[in-house]
């Protein structure tokens, strides 16, 4: 059922105008989210995150008040909602490349806790290689710490996080450049 719900929230988003989509699953965001059942936290950002590619012009003046939602995902008490957060930041990241480049001082360094925890840390790896796919020059401040833990996590990451660990290595060197 969550599945198909989200199915269902990604197919009215990339469907109908987001003036009739947005305004309603955004009061069911901020209700669900608000939730002690992290189970709803979880479906709250998801939807956010699936919903952001039919509604991310819609989307993008509301971003001040979006982002405190994700950003609170991100270092949510349970990891289910963290994870979610991470595929969040992924989406948002597809749809709203500015608005997630010029959060990246907040982004990148959450997002590395996340990278540290087995976990989060395929999701939080994921997040992180969509980020620096749009992060051009402000990637160069993170980028020492972004290889020594992406490098060291090929020591010892599970094969399913390598994978995505490689990619994040491929997004670093593609958006440094000769600086890699």
């Amino acid at each position: 059922p969550a599945r198909s719900a989200l199915r269902v929230i990604d197919c009215l988003a990339t469907n109908l105008p987001p003036t009739q989509v947005f305004p309603a699953l955004r009061q069911l965001i901020q209700r669900y989210f608000s939730s002690a059942n992290p189970a709803e936290r979880r479906a709250a950002i998801l939807a956010l995150g699936v919903s952001v590619e039919g509604c991310s012009e819609y989307m993008t003046p509301l971003m001040p008040q979006v982002w405190p939602v994700v950003e609170t995902a991100l270092r949510d008490s349970d990891a289910t909602v963290r994870k979610a957060g991470c595929i969040a930041v992924s989406c948002l990241c597809d749809w709203l490349e500015d608005d997630c480049a010029a959060k990246h001082a907040t982004l990148v360094p959450t997002i590395m806790q996340l990278v540290n925890d087995p976990v989060t840390q395929r999701t939080a790896c994921t997040a992180l290689d969509a980020l620096l796919e749009i992060m051009q020059d402000s990637i160069d401040q993170y980028l020492v710490l972004i290889m020594e833990r992406m490098v060291g996590l090929i020591d010892t990451a599970p094969m399913e996080v390598k994978s995505v660990v490689i990619g994040v290595i491929g997004s670093a060197a593609h958006a440094s450049k000769e600086k890699f």
